[in-house]
């Protein structure tokens, strides 16, 4: 049997969490980490990249603060695609519509722009 060992290759990076969610960007060869929970604290909405050698923070601001979300790749119109999750605290919890982050084109990043469609601005749990 194989034996397989980790390497750390980077020091800094992300917080730990738990509940958030990432995906893989074909287009840039990076994946996405966004959001989550510290153990017990706040929720998070930063926003991390990982290039297969560092982690860098490219949005600390963004949708709201959220856990259990989904995070996909979409690959007609090259952008990664945010759904749902609980926000706010761990002791309230309201559910996200989507968001939208489009960054950049190709393998270049010109930009980190989080978006919430128009016909999704009037939608609300009830």
């Amino acid at each position: 049997m194989a034996t397989f060992l980790w390497t750390q290759k980077q020091d800094m990076g992300p917080s730990p969490r738990c509940n958030h969610d990432m995906t893989f960007d074909p287009v840039r060869q990076k994946v996405m980490l966004f959001g989550g929970a510290p153990q017990g604290t706040r929720f998070l909405h930063d926003t991390w990249e990982w290039d297969g050698e560092y982690w860098i923070q490219i949005a600390d601001t963004g949708p709201a603060p959220r856990v259990g979300h989904a995070l996909a790749f979409d690959s007609v119109g090259k952008r990664i695609i945010l759904f749902g999750g609980g926000a706010a605290s761990m002791e309230t919890s309201a559910h996200n519509p989507l968001s939208l982050v489009t960054l950049g084109s190709g393998k270049t990043n010109t930009g980190l722009n989080w978006t919430m469609p128009v016909h999704f601005l009037a939608c609300r749990t009830l």
